[in-house]
């Protein structure tokens, strides 16, 4: 027991590797969803008799030889193999398939907020409040995560948009795809690039600015932006980008505000969404205060939670969406990368 006890810890992570290593997961259902750079398929955990459903996320064919795709996806898994929020979809491990770069995440049964707006149409104002909450505080701790060198990695999400954010079926919220994600963390592989990653609509003003701190790499601020023009749009159930078209000289907060009006949201809803959603990224409450006051707002606001909304909400886009087989069902994936993607953080 004595000898047991003074063991290396190494020794411990290398048992750890090699029970990983027993793992693997097996595709069984349709693709979920597809990317510029990825797809993700319904997924089976296999391990010692055991099974639940699980997510795969698969570099598609070809654009492994692009600047940091692969780092990215890599980068992705590690970064969000360190965060604990429940609003924040979890990495179960790293391997490969058929020679593609394969990332085996949590299965969000649900849609993404896009889906359902489309499908489903417009979220009550207490549960536009619900989604303000979780994500908020989702990115707020992601921000302040320790990496491997317990420094924070200033997580910086810089895609937030409907089409990234879900609802499963018991009313939980969960944030997905951090692969354009800004970070700081020992074992980063990925390098900047001149490119400015995010969805066109939902990029805060000061993306478009050279200031390398507050502006086209991305902060803390532009992310509350990008939430606040998605909680606007399944707010009133239009599309952000619609929204702003309508009035194209006016500032986002006026936009905002003719819209939230028309559709008649709760004036303290409308003015926190507008603040968020202010031109000027000083003038945006933190996200510390947007937690605090959408918190507020869920105990006063009308309309059902999420909780309530979610089964009816979730039923109507499932059978509005046909649905696609793929050949790849029922092969099996053996956790072969894991070792070195971990080695790297002993």
């Amino acid at each position: 027991p004595h000898a047991a006890a003074n063991r290396p810890l190494r020794c411990l992570s290398c048992l750890y590797r090699l029970s990983r290593a027993r793992r693997s997961f097996r595709p069984c259902g349709p693709r979920i969803a597809a990317g510029a750079t990825g797809e993700v398929y319904r997924g089976d955990f296999l391990s010692d008799g055991l099974e639940r459903p699980v997510a795969i996320k698969l570099l598609k064919v070809g654009v492994e030889q692009q600047q940091n795709v692969a780092a990215r996806m890599r980068d992705e898994a590690r970064m969000l193999a360190r965060l604990r929020h429940p609003a924040i979809v979890r990495v179960e491990n790293l391997c490969t398939f058929e020679g593609r770069l394969a990332v085996i995440m949590e299965l969000v049964d649900g849609a993404d907020l896009s889906q359902i707006r489309t499908h489903y149409g417009r979220l009550s104002p207490r549960a536009v409040a619900e989604i303000l909450y979780h994500v908020a505080d989702a990115l707020h701790k992601a921000y302040l995560t320790p990496g491997p060198d317990e420094t924070p990695m200033c997580i910086v999400h810089r895609d937030i948009k409907p089409e990234n954010i879900a609802l499963d079926m018991f009313g939980a919220i969960k944030i997905l795809d951090f692969g354009a994600a800004r970070a700081q963390f020992q074992g980063r592989e990925a390098e900047t690039i001149d490119a400015v990653p995010g969805t066109l609509p939902y990029m805060a003003p000061e993306r478009f600015s050279p200031d390398p701190d507050n502006g086209i790499y991305g902060a803390p601020a532009s992310d509350l932006w990008a939430l606040g023009a998605t909680a606007i749009e399944v707010a009133v159930g239009i599309p952000w980008a619609k929204i702003r078209s309508q009035s194209k000289n006016s500032p986002p907060q006026e936009c905002a505000q003719k819209a939230l009006a028309q559709a008649a949201i709760p004036s303290s809803l409308t003015k926190l969404l507008c603040t968020i959603v202010d031109a000027d990224w000083e003038k945006r409450p933190s996200a510390e205060q947007v937690v605090q006051q959408a918190e507020q707002l869920m105990r006063t606001l009308p309309g059902d939670s999420l909780r309530i909304l979610a089964p009816e909400a979730i039923r109507a886009t499932r059978q509005a969406q046909a649905p696609q087989p793929d050949a790849r069902m029922g092969t099996i994936l053996h956790a072969s990368v894991a070792e070195k993607v971990y080695s790297r953080q002993s």
